[in-house]
């Protein structure tokens, strides 16, 4: 089913009761066809849409038929309510405190569910809810106003926090969102390459209006919808921004030196140059050379670009795209090159990722330069990160999101400390 965006879905939330659960169901007649996306947004001084009116929502309509649900409503929920973990979590290494309760079912999600007995929250009082044991009150003034202090018992925890009232952590959205991503881009591939590149995401343009950032209703980051229409992503940054991140990285590296896994700073200085394939659908080759004038190990490919998703972030300076492609090996080729681009690049490595800083020079016919900056974020080793998602989606223990919330987190302490 393709995407429908939120402002152009019709209100089809209404309750409708199957084996005691609400759940949304999409109305038979409502035909499917390709989203119809409004544009985004690029002038500020235009007001955003209000919620409701697209949402096409009657607030008087929904709160009254939560209050004609009435008890059997609330019930239901109690009684189709199963919480969710990790699948690997099962296996000790997620953060679950919850002792075993019930049996473990579920296949194919990556979660693992476990039934609650509802016997034991007792009978229900007449006010549509049930509760454990004898009716008592907690934190109230005993007409159950509660002013939400810890109190008794509660205080007794020694500082921990538990993760939720089920004593596990859900998975983080955003990163199963990029892993999915990831896995489902590289399957059956080789020499995949992944990275992230730094920029902004411009949004479409009319002929003679300037290029402007998109301009998106949300205030913190966001995956965009792969077939949203929106404009260039721009790589490049400003000389200052780049010397700020020069700064900043040189900072990591002397601040690591005494940790396990110590930055390790070098220089690249490479020219690369971009010579036509013969063939169909053999896109084109990129040679790199070192300032001697040798090919550097593994200097001759082709890029092939597999998929891209961007992701939004109002509150910085910077977007960014994350990006799979596979670097075939060719052998050199013969014919003349139809671009060349000198890169001088200041590379930081550390366990997982290496971030690139680079400085791009490219020549007109007089040899005139023309400079311009950019950086990259190059995840090390990705048959490790495939092999991990493959446990992930096997249920077996996994280190897959950690590998990738290192890898996203770099990203964002670098966008977040640019000046």
């Amino acid at each position: 089913m393709s995407y429908i965006p939120q402002h152009q879905r019709v209100n089809y939330l209404d309750p409708v009761e199957q084996k005691g659960r609400y759940s949304p169901s999409l109305p038979s007649d409502r035909p499917i066809g390709e989203p119809g996306y409004a544009e985004p947004d690029s002038d500020p001084t235009l007001p955003l849409t209000s919620l409701s009116k697209n949402l096409g929502v009657d607030m008087n309509e929904e709160q009254s038929g939560e209050v004609e649900s009435g008890p059997s409503r609330k019930r239901s929920r109690v009684e189709a309510f199963r919480p969710r973990e990790r699948r690997s979590d099962r296996n000790g290494h997620g953060n679950s405190q919850q002792p075993g309760v019930g049996e473990e079912y579920g296949q194919g999600d990556g979660y693992r569910e476990r039934s609650v007995n509802v016997d034991i929250y007792g009978r229900d009082g007449g006010d549509g809810y049930v509760g454990y044991g004898q009716d008592h009150m907690e934190h109230g003034n005993g007409n159950g106003n509660g002013n939400g202090r810890i109190q008794g018992d509660e205080r007794q925890n020694h500082g921990l926090i538990i993760p939720s009232i089920f004593g596990i952590s859900p998975r983080n959205e955003f990163t199963k969102m990029i892993g999915e991503f990831i896995l489902s881009n590289s399957k059956g591939r080789e020499n995949v390459e992944v990275e992230i590149k730094l920029g902004l995401l411009m949004g479409p343009t009319k002929s003679g209006e300037a290029a402007r950032r998109v301009r998106m209703p949300t205030m913190t980051e966001m995956i965009m919808p792969p077939n949203y229409p929106i404009g260039p992503f721009s790589s490049n940054m400003t000389k200052t921004q780049n010397q700020s991140l020069n700064r900043l990285l040189n900072s990591a590296t002397e601040s690591s030196l005494s940790t396990p896994f110590p930055i390790r700073f070098f220089r690249a200085q490479h020219v690369d140059s971009f010579h036509e394939m013969s063939g169909p659908g053999r896109g084109k080759v990129r040679v790199s050379r070192d300032k001697n004038g040798n090919v550097v190990e593994g200097g001759c490919i082709v890029k092939h670009r597999i998929g891209d998703l961007n992701v939004y972030s109002p509150q910085e300076v910077f977007d960014w795209r994350v990006s799979v492609s596979t670097e075939e090996p060719v052998p050199l080729p013969s014919g003349p090159a139809f671009m060349v681009r000198e890169k001088d690049r200041a590379c930081y490595r550390h366990q997982l990722v290496q971030v690139d800083l680079t400085v791009v020079t490219m020549r007109d016919d007089k040899g005139k330069p023309t400079l311009s900056y950019e950086i990259e974020i190059e995840l090390l080793d990705v048959p490790t990160l495939l092999a991990e998602g493959e446990k992930e989606l096997s249920g077996q223990p996994n280190k897959f999101d950690e590998i990738l919330q290192s890898f996203l987190d770099t990203v964002r302490m670098l966008i977040r400390n640019v000046e």
